[in-house]
């Protein structure tokens, strides 16, 4: 067959590319539309997930709050008060950043999810 005969045919581009065709069926529509609430819901439990683990890390951080201010009131060592309070600080930024970072990917998975 000639390339212009190639051309001609419906769907092919002439490059050697099918072209899929532009209506959706509704098996298709249907796959389409459980493959988008998948995501939301996997992001939703994802979401959740997050959420208590940072509502634990920032109940440790305020727990290790009241406990140097227990330290502090009993005349407790400068170091061990600054060691704590160090401990305290650390432990919310990280807690602040790690939840960050999970809300990225969780974000970030989820449009990969939708868009393949």
């Amino acid at each position: 067959m000639s390339t212009r005969h190639k051309n001609k045919i419906p769907g092919n581009l002439g490059i050697g590319i099918q072209q899929k065709p532009l209506t959706v069926t509704a098996h298709e529509h249907a796959k389409e539309q459980e493959s988008i609430l998948a995501a939301v819901a996997e992001f939703y439990g994802h979401a959740l997930g997050g959420a208590a683990i940072f509502l634990l890390m920032a109940a440790l951080s305020f727990g290790l709050s009241k406990f140097v201010h227990f330290l502090e009131e009993h005349q407790a060592s400068v170091v061990q008060i600054f060691v704590f309070t160090a401990l305290e600080y650390a432990l919310l930024f990280a807690d602040v950043l790690l939840v960050l970072i999970f809300i990225w990917n969780a974000i970030s998975g989820a449009i990969k999810k939708v868009w393949k």
